[in-house]
């Protein structure tokens, strides 16, 4: 096992003394820029030497980084496709170590006319090695490209991407790790509404050269996880996809609203019907004729007249009977004016 380890680390490093290289092409949503064209969204580097040193200014962009001169638009859930080059032209040529993916919001300026070195970066994206210990930074060995997904739902803006490669052919010593950055300035585009959410990173400022991913002896122990340098990465939060669900809303205070309604005239108890049992003032048709009955004369005509005063009575009886009516005690003056007015009519006939 262990000349096994060592035989890896010979070929590792035999196969990269004096290999550099840097970010040629970025590819977005159907569009290719290349970081040698005069409209490009990459930031050209002065050089493709290695970096060294987790202090090093170099680990924001790349050694003295300049801006570009044009932004890549991007939509939320769109791969991008980062496309490194050897200092020949060829293809990437380490294949030991992770790459990484940053982002950066720039307000409201163009990622262009800000410093990125003053930016809080968030991590969006990572890939080491996988169970065989194969690094996924050997494929570019081969041509292939780095990819990275802008995170779903993330709301327009300004915006710059930093990927970056850490070669570790050489991490077994301390100060041994090359970095390669590249960033590029985009703007997010759609209706997203969401925003980066985690710990951010400095560059430099973040990384230490004694990270266990920066510096590992046991580098090609292919049984040891590798420890990511830098913080988790990043959800979004307010919007897309990784939008954790919102918390039920709290029960709002009763309001005037929701009081019970003050009674209006339209709900006021109805007035009680006619036929009801409440005592009436009695008009002069329910006034009770005297109990007492006049003189009576024989015959027909008395007989009349007798029939002529129960029509009389019962006329004047309300056809409700369940209406009580109040008796009126007539003093004795208006008694004798009621019996003459009486026996005055009946002497008429």
């Amino acid at each position: 096992m262990k000349s096994t380890t060592a035989l890896l680390a010979l070929l590792s490093a035999a196969s990269t003394v004096s290999a550099h290289g840097i970010l040629a092409k970025v590819s977005v949503d159907g569009k290719t820029y290349n970081v040698k064209n005069k409209d490009t969204p990459i930031r050209p580097v002065a050089n493709q030497n290695p970096n060294y040193g987790a202090e090093n200014r170099a680990l924001t962009c790349g050694p003295s980084s300049r801006p570009g001169n044009t932004v890549a638009d991007v939509t939320p859930g769109s791969v991008m496709s980062f496309d490194w080059e050897g200092s020949n032209g060829g293809n990437w040529p380490h294949n030991t170590g992770p790459m990484l993916t940053y982002m950066a919001n720039c307000g409201d300026k163009s990622c262009n006319d800000v410093n990125p070195a003053t930016l809080q970066w968030y991590k969006i994206g990572q890939e080491g090695r996988d169970d065989r210990g194969r690094w996924a930074q050997a494929n570019l060995m081969s041509g292939a490209t780095a990819k990275a997904t802008i995170p779903q739902g993330l709301a327009p803006g300004n915006y710059i991407v930093r990927h970056e490669i850490i070669a570790l052919h050489l991490a077994t010593s301390r100060r041994g790790a090359e970095f390669y950055p590249g960033c590029v300035a985009v703007r997010v585009v759609g209706n997203g509404n969401g925003r980066l959410s985690g710990d951010t990173a400095r560059f430099p400022g973040t990384y230490t050269d004694d990270d266990k991913g920066i510096f590992i002896p046991s580098l090609y122990n292919i049984r040891q996880k590798y420890p990511f340098p830098g913080p988790a990465i990043a959800t979004v939060v307010n919007g897309g996809d990784n939008t954790p669900p919102p918390a039920p809303p709290a029960p709002a205070p009763a309001s005037s609203s929701s009081a019970a309604p003050a009674p209006s005239s339209s709900s006021a108890a109805p007035a009680p019907p006619a036929s009801s049992t409440v005592k009436s003032t009695p008009s002069s048709t329910s006034v009770k004729p005297p109990q007492s009955t006049p003189k009576s004369n024989t015959g027909k005509c008395g007989n009349k007249k007798r029939r002529s005063a129960e029509l009389k009575k019962r006329a004047a009886t309300p056809a409700d009977s369940s209406v009580e009516h109040e008796e009126v005690i007539l003093k004795p003056r208006a008694h004798s004016r009621v019996m003459r007015r009486l026996f005055a009519k009946a002497g008429s006939h």
